[in-house]
């Protein structure tokens, strides 16, 4: 697995780190605990080099990251050791980066340019075309950290509405699906954009310490659902030799 993957588990393993006020971290410690994640993902993974790991957490002490307080106090033996001068800072507790609301831009202009397509004009063919009107408010909703009010009908069921907080999008099988924390239990759902019936953003916002680890919670799983008490299972499977081909 390269380095380059999955940078935000790294940067929250490093947020973890930092924190950490009962032990403290070198750098080399700190690549021991990068690596220790990485090696569990990817037994054939080489780790995270030191001029790569100096890279990212400059990049979270950035304006373009987290502007996050990473400091280094002198320890025994000339060792340095790594902190937030915070200690009760966390990136996660951070708003919505920049970043990610460009993305969210970008995808927004890429659905406009789709719809203005012929091969996206057609009903039967168009992927995009229930539950596109509400990319938009739910864009706004997510950027500016608001709950909404929705009204939803699962497969089957009568349509019912809730008060959710949005905290990511995802596109699976050529459907697109909002990941929703909701109010009354706590809990992460997902909602398919072409089952919601109606959508209000709020004026009530979303807590700074409400955050949603995506790569985290999507690790382990296929698509966009997991069941709340849903364990990992492990699969074996057993391949059969080729078929010969006939002469």
């Amino acid at each position: 697995m390269p380095t380059t993957k999955k940078p935000l588990k790294r940067y929250s393993i490093l947020d973890r780190c930092f924190s950490n006020t009962g032990r403290n971290y070198t750098l080399e410690g700190l690549r021991d605990s990068v690596d220790e994640w990485m090696l569990e993902k990817d037994s054939q993974s080489s780790g995270i080099s030191i001029r790569q790991l100096r890279e990212e957490i400059a990049f979270m002490k950035s304006k373009d990251g987290w502007d996050a307080p990473c400091s280094t106090i002198l320890g025994d033996g000339k060792k340095r050791f790594y902190l937030y001068e915070d200690q009760s800072f966390s990136i996660k507790k951070r708003p919505v980066k920049e970043t990610q609301i460009e993305e969210l831009k970008i995808l927004m202009d890429a659905l406009d340019a789709f719809e203005k397509l012929p091969q996206f004009l057609h009903k039967g063919n168009n992927k995009f075309d229930k539950g596109k009107e509400y990319f938009g408010p739910l864009y706004r909703a997510f950027s500016q950290r608001k709950q909404v009010k929705m009204t939803y009908t699962p497969f089957s069921k009568e349509s019912k509405t809730f008060i959710l907080t949005p905290v990511y999008f995802k596109q699976y099988n050529n459907n697109w699906f909002l990941i929703v924390l909701v109010e009354k239990g706590g809990f992460v759902t997902t909602k398919a954009f072409d089952r919601i019936e109606n959508l209000v953003v709020l004026d009530s916002e979303i807590p700074e310490d409400i955050t949603f680890d995506a790569e985290e919670y999507f690790d382990q799983i296929v698509g966009v659902s997991r069941p709340i008490d849903g364990e990992i299972e492990e699969m074996k499977i057993q391949l059969a030799p080729p078929i010969p081909t006939p002469t």
